[in-house]
Parts: structure tokens; C-alpha cells; sequence
């Protein structure tokens, strides 16, 4: 027996007609003749398991809420995502493209998903937070405020991301370790403690950040990735100052490297 029916009450969103649906059955904690959100086609919200979709939650396109998964206070799931498990959506967060949210993961507070990134298991992501590309967060990881996961980069386990955290290409990210907010962490930096990396303020000039990473000794600033003698030869380029500024860092790195021999 289906659990829910579509209405004849109908919103036009992007394109697509969208319609409130009605429980036609009791079923986990819904019952018969409860009003629901809104969805395009019955594709979009599967009549097994317990999932649905309340108030003014959005699903529509190719996307697919199924098993015990809620979505609700505005959020938002289309192109061809999938939520699924028991996730949750919260407060007008989104999963689009591609994207899977699954297992117990939250979503919540206008944070997205999209393209072909994952989050599952206990994770939780929040606020602003992003997750996109072909990244992965999963286990008991957390993002706060504006923090970004992207390309293949993945964080895992205890890892915690705040503010305007950055954690892209290849990084991987997990552990017990905190990032607070200036750290952007790129090319296959492997980062499982605070050991592991260092930012530095550019105090001199423009007070832009830039982080070095134990496991590569490599550089990332602004999304480049730079070797040490790189890094100086740009700033050399850019100043005099800005080149003996880094060379100084440079070679306080290089210090903490003999020093660990």
C-alpha cells in the first residue's frame, strides 16, 4: 500500500511543478492525513521505510529520499542526489548533482552538498559548510560556519572544521585534529594531528594565511600548492620584503624538520 499521495496543491519552483503530499497510511512517526512537503513525482520519495518529507522541504528532479531519511524546515534535494539511511536535513540545507547523503549523517543550517561528493555515517555538517567535488566526509567528522571540503579531499574520523577552512585536492583530513578556521590544507597533505601543520599570517603585507604540511613539506597558498624554494622565488618576485619575510619562515620550517631528526 502506498504511504502517501500526491495533492492537487502545487508550487512552481525552477521549472518544475511541485506538489504536497499527504500520508495515506501511519508510518513511523506521520500519520494518515498529515500534510507533508513538497515533491515533483513519486520518484522522488520512496514508499518504503520510514523517510519523508515535511512541511516545506523541497525534493524534485531525479532525486530520491528513501529508507528512514527526513527532510525537513526547507530543505532542499534535486538533480539526481540521493538521501537515504537515516540522514537528516535540516533548516534549508541542500543535496544536489550527483551528491549521497546516507547513514546517520546531519545536514543542517543552509550547508550543501553537490556534485559528487558523499557524507555519510555519523558526520555532520552545518551552517555555511560545504562539501563538493568528489570529497567524502564520513565517521564522526564535523564542519562549522564556512569551512569548504573539495576535490578528493577526505575528513574523517574525530576531525572538526571551523570557520573558513579550506581541505582540497587529495588532503586527507582526520584523527582528533581541530582546524579553526585559517587552515587550507591541498595536494595530498595527510593531517591526523596538530603537529602536522602550521599556519603562517602574512603580517607584512596583505594578512592572507598559508599553511605548511609536515607530511609533504609542501605550501598551500591561495590554492597552489608550493615546494619551499618556489614559495620564496614568488614572493622575491612579488618584493623584497615579502621575499625575506618567507625565507625567514622558510627556514624557521626547516629548523622544526632538524630538530625532529
Amino acid at each position: 500500500m502506498k504511504k502517501y499521495e500526491l495533492t492537487d496543491e502545487t508550487k512552481e519552483i525552477n521549472g518544475y511543478t511541485l506538489h504536497r503530499i499527504v500520508a495515506a497510511r501511519d508510518f513511523g512517526n506521520v500519520k494518515a492525513g498529515d500534510k507533508g512537503g513538497w515533491i515533483e513525482k513519486e520518484s522522488n520519495l520512496s514508499h518504503d521505510g520510514d523517510c519523508w518529507v515535511y512541511d516545506n522541504a523541497l525534493v524534485f528532479e531525479d532525486a530520491k529520499v528513501s529508507d528512514n531519511a527526513k527532510v525537513r524546515d526547507g530543505a532542499v534535494v534535486y538533480g539526481t542526489a540521493q538521501v537515504f539511511g537515516n540522514a537528516k536535513m535540516l533548516d534549508g540545507a541542500k543535496v544536489s548533482g550527483n551528491a549521497k547523503l546516507s547513514g546517520r549523517a546531519t545536514l543542517s543550517c543552509y550547508a550543501h552538498v553537490f556534485e559528487n561528493a558523499q557524507v555519510y555515517d555519523m558526520a555532520t555538517i552545518n551552517d555555511t559548510a560545504m562539501v563538493y567535488g568528489n570529497a567524502r566526509v564520513f565517521t564522526s567528522a564535523k564542519l562549522f560556519e564556512s569551512a569548504r571540503v573539495y576535490g578528493d579531499a577526505f575528513v574523517h574520523d574525530k576531525a572538526i572544521l571551523f570557520g573558513a577552512a579550506k581541505v582540497h585536492g587529495k588532503a586527507k583530513v582526520h584523527g582528533n585534529v581541530t582546524l579553526n578556521g585559517n587552515e587550507e590544507l591541498c595536494g595530498t597533505a595527510d593531517v591526523s594531528s596538530a603537529r602536522d601543520f602550521i599556519v603562517f599570517q602574512n603580517w607584512w603585507d596583505t594578512g592572507r594565511c598559508f599553511t605548511w604540511t609536515r607530511s609533504n613539506n609542501l605550501w598551500c597558498l591561495d590554492g597552489i600548492l608550493y615546494n619551499s624554494t618556489d614559495l620564496v622565488r614568488e614572493a622575491k618576485s612579488y618584493s623584497e620584503v615579502a621575499g625575506r619575510e618567507y625565507e625567514r619562515i622558510v627556514k624557521y620550517v626547516e629548523e622544526i624538520l632538524k630538530a625532529d631528526k
